[in-house]
């Protein structure tokens, strides 16, 4: 236990403790479901002057140049991954005892770097904590990585490498740059010639070095970039490499300088960014705003006898609209109700709440609309907050505001039909309109206060869909909390459309809900992803599809697009609806982004020094413009953390920051990321998980609380609590019923012994066990084949109970027993499974399912036969021959070299010399097999050709085909198990002129 490996483990699992496990580069293609290693390089040449400005800077800092380079990589991978926490791997030669110096063989190992980016340090702070956590990597350098993966067991991937997913690779040369172009024997030339096996083992790996002249100077920095080119494009790197390069000369420079002053970008791309997202407006006059109901009586006076409004069975006119809303706009004014008041709406979706809200409008007041499914203690505390003077609801409904000291305005009050039918002033466009309440990370809910002017900016400049404004047929089928309503009900009146108001009966019914859309013959719905889902789109042409609310996936967009124009869109309610919006989508082109600024707004994706990122790297999105709201109702505080100064217009003006994570496309369009913070959104319901934990610990026998969502499984999003104390978690969701709304209750409620923590004292999320949506998590096996399943792996893991539904890697399981694993699986049941298997399907449940389906399909079994003493592979070959077995043979651990040799060649005499190496060292010798799934090292004896599998010394090629042969060899792929891991051919292309090429597999 006190062993000096033991000591080094120790520090390496305390200083990788919680590291992210991928790091989120920002690549042109998402990641695939499994990487093919497919892989290409680009040459770096950097001159001499930043050498020297490397060297300087490393000199008077007690630094290496590699330590320099190091930090300079960190700063550049934290800035386009946006992590402060950040790991590269690099390689170390393994001989630090002088006992290997004489001692051929290979003893690289790779380790990692982790750098805490934090706060705002200057480069010099910087470089202290890169050259002391490199010196401490050295120190603990024994523990071979394989190891490591083993002992942190980061979560098994097919996409990415564990714990790095970026190499640094550093070499000095002490040639000039034309002494390295060849080697000059006595009576031959030797030229190095570039070979790509076109592979990659890493996203990036970079490989950079020093060189110098003869005279000891500097002759720059030179080097490649190897990259994935299935997430990659080769533009993307180019630019990458010209960031680092920026980068590096901007703190050599100026090492005192604060991180947050290097900028990455040059002025270009500035430009770009101010014009993709539309900056120009935010110094561009706009036409004299209008109020809501003047719009509106400017559309009745054009159009007084189109329809306005449908529901059920009943029209109305624009007229009549107009005229149901002034005379109760009279009754509200009787009542006191006017401008700078707030006046609650608990009403179901009926055409008569459109007549109530055109109406508080025309009063100048705002309302504030209540869905009647909140519980009633959430329906006092907003009325309340709102300070509301008076509350318009039904008679079914008012018994829910019993106990509530308010004044209740029935919509059906008889004395309504003598009030004037003429209209009241119309109210000033910076007057408040609406007031609705969202979701509060205090545990308490915040009222948006918008104006009129943010309403009609949005709604008199968009275009949604190829059906002229005043031939369109919107549905109204969100709650009037949800501003989507909003949306919904003035896009079409605001410009002589018809708007066919939904009530719940039919939206929660798919059949009648699409039934209704096509008796009415809707043109425009707005959804979110979710319910479109639900919905199916024969029938409903020429329908556009508008969705929103929370992340689109593809399926949607690929269901709905062929037959109908969808648009996807984004806006929060402190925004005004709608700030982004797509162009029509077509089918088949994966996630969809959330579109390009709206007219009127501006967009802007920030770091967390307000610096906007490059175009492809995440960042928080800011918005400012005309849709940006007043702020939080009452809480000036509040408002102020959120509704910032906007440095890029002019002094006064401001901008919003959504919390929303996203980054622009090469296309200039948005993509939606995650969330900076725990607001969550789940069904288009904006959720903030502290709420939800704020109730939680007000329940009697909960002592502490935590609400994430989980995506178990791909596209079903749901909240899971976890709580601690004595509390019964099979009554929560109950309780919580009685505070807070039914998309706020979560999924699942699960007890624990106590909250897990990470090394720095915050949630450890990865900690927190998966959620049971069922009475138990035990699941007993319920087939022959799954019962011998359970049974090998509670052998291989040792343990005594396995469920089907439970996770082999979960459980403890790592690639090596997972080969353990499938060797038992073959030899028991007869079959022919890869490793691959258990990694696809991990439960037993899975696992059989595809076993039952695909029969017996297994190969002859090896014969063992007489051979030497085993060895047992090293961990390095272990991770090779695992690696082998689980993605197949493959060229990405292929290492060629070639020269071109001018000269009279001694054919033979090269021939037995690459002989006496072969013979010379064992390893260029020894294959890989296994027996039930446990490889060893097997040597085999030395023979003459073995290099060139036997085949002639030289082998005559026209040099016209030299290039497709190298490309061959420097791509063969080794079967480890059978084959030596070296390949050599000599090919005579001319006289005295010869290739020898040589790939070897380490």
């Amino acid at each position: 236990p006190h062993s000096p490996i033991t000591t080094e483990l120790e520090y390496w699992e305390h200083t990788l403790a919680g590291m992210p496990e991928h790091l989120e580069l920002p690549t042109d293609r998402p990641y695939p479901p499994t990487t093919d290693h497919h892989g290409a390089s680009l040459k770096v040449e950097w001159p001499a002057e930043l050498q020297q400005q490397i060297n300087r800077t490393a000199r008077e800092h007690n630094a290496t140049g590699f330590m320099v380079i190091q930090a300079a990589i960190a700063v550049l991978l934290s800035t386009i991954s946006a992590s402060p926490d950040v790991a590269i791997g690099f390689a170390v030669a393994g001989r630090d005892d002088p006992a290997l110096d004489e001692l051929v063989g290979f003893f690289v190992n790779t380790l990692v770097l982790r750098v805490d980016l934090t706060g705002d340090p200057t480069f010099t702070e910087l470089l202290t904590q890169v050259r002391t956590r490199s010196l401490e990597a050295f120190e603990y350098q024994h523990v071979p990585f394989e190891v490591l993966v083993e002992r942190l067991n980061p979560a098994r991937s097919l996409v990415h490498h564990p714990l790095v997913q970026v190499l640094l690779a550093w070499q000095n040369f002490a040639e000039n740059n034309e002494s390295t172009a060849g080697l000059q024997l006595e009576n031959l030339d030797v030229t190095s010639l570039p070979l790509d096996t076109h592979s990659a083992r890493m996203d990036l790996a970079f490989s950079l070095g020093e060189r110098f002249t003869d005279t000891g100077d500097s002759a720059g920095l030179t080097g490649t970039v190897e990259f994935r080119t299935d997430i990659f494009d080769a533009t993307t790197i180019e630019t990458l490499i010209q960031r680092l390069e920026r980068t590096l000369i901007a703190i050599t420079s100026d090492p005192g300088r604060s991180l947050s002053s290097v900028d990455l970008l040059d002025q270009t791309e500035h430009t770009r960014l101010d014009e993709i997202g539309n900056r120009a407006v935010l110094h561009t006059h706009t036409r004299s705003a209008m109020s809501v109901p003047a719009l509106f009586a400017e559309q009745v006076a054009r159009t007084p006898n189109a329809t306005a409004l449908s529901c059920g069975a009943r029209s109305w006119t624009y007229l009549q609209l107009e005229q149901a809303a002034n005379r109760l706009s009279h009754l509200l004014s009787d009542h006191g109700v006017g401008s700078g008041c707030v006046v609650g709406l608990l009403m179901q979706r009926t055409a008569q709440a459109i007549t109530a809200i055109a109406a508080v409008l025309e009063t100048g007041a705002a309302y504030l609309p209540i869905d009647p499914e909140h519980p009633r203690a959430r329906i006092e505390f907003m009325l309340t907050d709102a300070t509301s003077v008076a509350v318009i609801t039904t008679s079914d409904l008012a018994g829910r505001l019993d106990g509530i000291d308010i004044p209740i305005i029935d919509i059906n009050d008889p004395t309504l039909e003598s009030q004037p039918s003429t209209a009241l002033p119309a109210p000033r466009p910076d007057t408040i309109a609406y007031l609705i309440y969202t979701s509060g990370t205090t545990g308490i809910p915040k009222g948006v206060a918008t104006t009129h002017h943010n309403i009609t900016q949005l709604l008199t400049t968009l275009n949604t869909g190829p059906t002229p404004a005043s031939k369109q047929v919107w549905a109204q089928c969100h709650s009037l909390a949800f501003d989507v309503s909003v949306w919904e009900i003035w896009s079409p009146l605001l410009h002589g459309g018809r708007l066919v108001v939904i009530p719940d009966s039919i939206t929660l019914s798919p059949g009648d809900f699409h039934d209704l859309l096509a008796a009415e013959h809707v043109t425009v719905l707005t959804q979110t992803p979710t319910a479109a889902a639900m919905l199916t789109p024969e029938g409903l042409e020429p329908l556009t599809l508008i969705l929103g609310g929370e992340r689109c996936p593809a399926q949607v967009i690929d269901r709905w697009a062929p037959t109908h124009t969808v648009i996807n869109g984004y806006g929060p309610t402190e925004t005004t609806m709608c700030v982004s919006l797509t162009a029509p989508l077509a089918p088949g082109s994966g996630t969809p982004p959330i579109g390009s600024p709206v007219p009127g707004a501006a967009l802007f994706v920030l770091d967390r020094w307000l610096r906007p990122v490059p175009v492809g790297v995440t960042g928080e999105l800011y918005v400012a413009g005309d849709g940006v709201s007043c702020g939080y109702w009452r809480r000036g505080a509040l408002t102020a953390t959120r509704f910032v100064a906007c440095p890029y217009a002019a002094p006064g003006a401001r901008m919003y920051r959504t919390g929303d994570l996203v980054r622009w496309g090469n296309d200039g369009q948005l993509h939606y990321v995650d969330r900076a913070d725990e607001q969550v959104k789940i069904r288009g319901y904006r959720i903030e998980c502290g709420e939800i934990r704020t109730a939680l610990t007000q329940l009697d026998g909960i002592e502490q609380a935590a609400v994430i969502a989980r995506e178990d499984h791909p596209g079903d999003k749901r909240l899971v609590a976890y709580i601690t104390g004595t509390a019964n978690p099979a009554t929560i969701r109950t309780q919580l019923a009685e505070h807070l709304p039914t998309y706020m209750i979560p999924a699942a409620v699960m007890a624990v012994a106590a909250l897990p923590l990470t090394v720095n004292g915050k949630l450890d999320i990865r900690a927190l066990p998966a959620p049971e949506y069922t009475a138990g998590g035990y699941r007993a096996p319920s087939t022959p084949v799954e019962e011998i399943l359970t049974t090998l792996y509670a052998r291989i893991l040792g343990l005594d109970h396995i469920g089907v539904d439970d996770s082999f890697f979960d459980l403890g399981g790592d690639s090596l027993s997972a080969m353990r694993l499938i060797a038992a699986i073959n030899t028991t049941l007869d079959t022919d499974l890869s490793v691959r298997t258990v990694f696809d399907t991990p439960t037993v449940a899975r696992l059989a399912l595809g076993i039952d389906g695909a029969g017996s399909s297994r190969a002859p079994r090896l014969v063992p036969v007489e051979r030497p003493e085993r060895v047992p592979l090293s961990y390095a070959q272990q991770r090779l021959w695992f690696i082998d077995q689980l993605q197949g043979r493959s060229p990405v651990y292929n290492m060629p070299i070639a020269f071109r040799i001018s000269g009279e060649l001694d054919i033979e005499a090269l021939d037995a010399a690459l002989d006496d190496v072969l013979a010379r060292h064992e390893s260029l010798r020894t294959i890989f097999p296994d027996t039930d799934g446990v490889p060893f090292q097997q040597v085999l004896p030395t023979r003459p050709g073995m290099w060139r599998r036997d085949g002639p010394a030289a082998i005559p090629l026209p040099e016209q085909d030299i290039d497709d042969a190298l490309a061959e060899l420097a791509g063969y792929r080794f079967d480890l198990s059978t084959e030596i891991p070296i390949r050599a051919h000599i090919y005579s292309i001319g006289p005295e002129q010869h290739i020898v090429a040589i790939v070897l597999h380490h």
